[in-house]
């Protein structure tokens, strides 16, 4: 019977054995199970965080965008605005050169009426004597 206890200690030692190995398996079934649901979770996060990421890329694209045209707006009417700048600028000197030939003009018709008035006088005079020579004649 010693045959018998042996071989049920044996049954008892493989079949504790067996349990062991039973639930250090099922142990690292949860384990593998937790850590894929943390992977699982992980990649959830991951995909949500390249998406929120490619939303601002796009709206940074377009904001980037938006400034360019932005600036290329400011740079034309800069342009503009120059131009502008440089026509009233002309348009000054123009008025300036007009306002110094009509200043010239009135010297010189001040004058011319000057020497008018000293003609007429003289002339006046001419007459005045040649009356007096015709009445004493």
């Amino acid at each position: 019977d010693s045959k018998t206890l042996s071989a049920l200690a044996m049954t008892q030692a493989h079949a504790a054995k067996a349990d062991f190995r039973r639930k250090a398996a099922e142990e690292a079934a949860a384990q593998a199970k937790a850590a894929a649901e943390g992977a699982a979770l992980q990649a959830t996060k991951a995909a949500e965080n390249a998406d929120k990421a490619k939303a601002a890329q796009t709206k940074a694209a377009t904001a980037e965008q938006k400034a360019k045209t932005a600036a290329a707006d400011a740079d034309a009417k800069r342009v503009t605005a120059e131009q502008q700048r440089d026509y009233a600028k002309s348009q000054r000197d123009l008025a300036a050169s007009e306002r110094d030939k009509a200043a010239a003009a009135e010297r010189t018709a001040q004058s011319q009426r000057q020497v008018a008035a000293d003609q007429l006088t003289a002339a006046q005079a001419a007459g005045a004597t040649a009356a007096e020579k015709k009445d004493d004649a």
